[in-house]
């Protein structure tokens, strides 16, 4: 397995409904089947090209969200950014289920 770098759209503990609404990311590096990394990013005022823009500047290589405008969807995988809409719940249990992450492993020191 190789290492993922994912933003997750958030709304709290859980998966954002929209991508273009999420005023927080989850931004985290998934790496043999653990996190080795964790940071929250805040994108409170972005427009839609301002946050692709800076996801793809921070060498994003998937996103996960609720929902996702056709507009951002293009320009996302037009970035080389994996898109994994239309899912829900906790955002640890997402990830899991999406990259198989052993169940609730945290960074090390």
């Amino acid at each position: 397995m190789f290492a993922v770098k994912v933003a997750v759209a958030t709304f709290g503990e859980r998966v954002s409904p929209r991508f273009d609404c999420a005023q927080t990311f989850l931004v985290a590096t998934v790496d043999e089947g653990r996190f080795s990394s964790r940071q929250e990013l805040f994108a409170s005022g972005w427009g839609t090209n301002e946050r692709i823009n800076r996801l793809v500047a921070l060498g994003i290589q998937a996103v996960v969200c609720g929902g996702v405008d056709r507009r951002s969807a293009e320009l996302l995988r037009s970035a080389g950014i994996e898109v994994y809409a239309r899912r829900t719940g906790n955002v640890d249990d997402v990830l899991t289920g999406i990259f198989q992450i052993e169940a609730r492993t945290k960074p090390g020191p």
